[in-house]
């Protein structure tokens, strides 16, 4: 299993070829276990991608401040596509935030339907659109493609955020973990999806982190393991159980637990242990456990390259500001294949006096690769990683330098 180097692991594509950010405004593609740079941003800046059709399809950010998508969405260069739900070529859903006032718009053959209010959740599924009302509108909802309301399902004011819904077998599934991580706690209703009556209720004494439904079960992932509940009644039906410090939990700042499932093998992530679990689907019984060295945390599954097979995984290490996030490519066939790092380039870095002030200095970093894309790549990583490294005033911010055996340069002039 081969570990790739970021400095700044964002959004993947990895339906067509594994197209990653590997680096601040660089789109980077996977090819024959080499990365190179498929899209250097100057002049724009990539911001994600969208769904659109049966596609995605990359969105850049203009130095105007306008948006670029593609031909069919030209006219939305106003829109930030963070606030986009849903996008086909007739037809668009998505939110804008006017202050404290936010607004969910449907775009229908050039035609905008709004609808004011606090919405959290939203979700658009054959034609409808799911919600959550936040505070005085507290409730979830299901409306019609152009906002009317079909039924609504009251909650209190203080109700917590539910995960995105998801639907299946004509129901409704809402997840509400706690909205304190230390109250270990999660809610589950199901409801009926031509109404909205409830068919069942459940609270857990977990707080689910991640959901999805698998063969009529749904898959609930938390620190304590994965749950397998039914679908029909919310019952546990199985579940894997693993051990983590119950003190780490309240103390850590990133409190991640996700499953994945496909073909024979479960495989489950826990940020606080660090490693990837995987199981046999058939018995829950461990196959292996993968830890990465120098302290990297696995952190989630980003995709799978339907061409190769291949899995990818963000990792990252807690106690590193910079260069501290890394792509781990696994081959699900082959669990027991050595961990690989990729070869890095030569990198030296020196002080040489300024011009006109030679107390203070400029730091120059030779970077010796016979591949421009790498020296690019190392060369961001390592700017930023020295220049953080060098500056007194993030150093005192960053203990976790002093405790790598970092010291800064005064004469740094930044």
């Amino acid at each position: 299993m081969n570990v790739y180097y970021a400095g700044d692991l964002g959004h993947g594509l990895f339906k067509d070829r594994v197209n990653i950010e590997i680096v601040d405004d660089s789109l980077f593609y996977l090819e024959k276990g080499c990365l190179y740079i498929d899209s250097y941003m100057k002049d724009e800046k990539f911001i994600k991608y969208i769904p659109y059709e049966d596609s995605m399809i990359p969105v850049f950010e203009l130095k105007s401040g306008l948006f670029s998508y593609n031909g069919d969405l030209k006219d939305f260069s106003r829109i930030d596509p963070v606030g986009i739900v849903y996008a086909s070529k007739d037809y668009v859903l998505y939110s804008v935030l006017d202050g404290a006032r936010e607004t969910l718009i449907a775009v229908s053959e050039g035609v905008e339907y709004p609808l004011k209010g606090s919405f959290g959740g939203v979700t658009y599924y054959e034609s409808s659109v799911y919600f959550q009302g936040l505070r005085k509108y507290s409730g979830f909802e299901k409306r019609d493609k152009y906002l009317n309301i079909i039924w609504r399902y009251e909650l209190p004011r203080r109700e917590p955020l539910a995960m995105p819904p998801f639907i299946s077998d004509g129901r409704v599934i809402y997840v509400t973990p706690s909205s304190d991580y230390s109250d270990r706690r999660t809610t589950i209703r199901a409801l009926k999806d031509s109404d909205g009556t409830e068919v069942w209720s459940q609270d857990y004494g977990l707080r689910f982190e991640s959901c999805f439904v698998y063969n009529n079960f749904i898959v609930a992932s938390s620190l304590e393991g994965v749950f397998f509940l039914d679908l029909k009644c919310g019952s546990i039906h199985r579940e894997i159980k693993v051990e983590s410090d119950s003190y780490s939990h309240k103390l850590a700042r990133t409190k991640n637990a996700s499953a994945y499932i496909d073909g024979c093998s479960v495989f489950y992530i826990n940020y606080l242990i660090g490693s990837l679990f995987v199981y046999n689907l058939s018995d829950l019984t461990l196959k292996k456990e993968i830890s990465l060295p120098q302290g990297i945390h696995i952190k989630r599954f980003m995709g799978k390259d339907e061409t190769s097979g291949l899995y990818y995984f963000y990792g990252s290490q807690p106690k590193k500001e910079v260069g501290n996030t890394f792509l781990l490519e696994l081959d699900p066939n082959n669990l027991d294949a050595p961990i690989e790092f990729e070869p890095t380039p030569d990198i030296s870095s020196r002080f040489v006096a300024a011009e006109g002030t030679p107390e203070q200095c400029e730091l120059h970093i030779d970077i010796t690769t016979e591949s421009l894309d790498d020296a690019i790549r190392f060369g961001e990583i390592t700017v930023r990683k020295l220049a953080m490294q060098h500056s007194l005033s993030l150093l005192r911010s960053g203990p976790c330098l002093v405790e790598q055996g970092l010291k800064s340069d005064e004469r740094f002039n930044g």
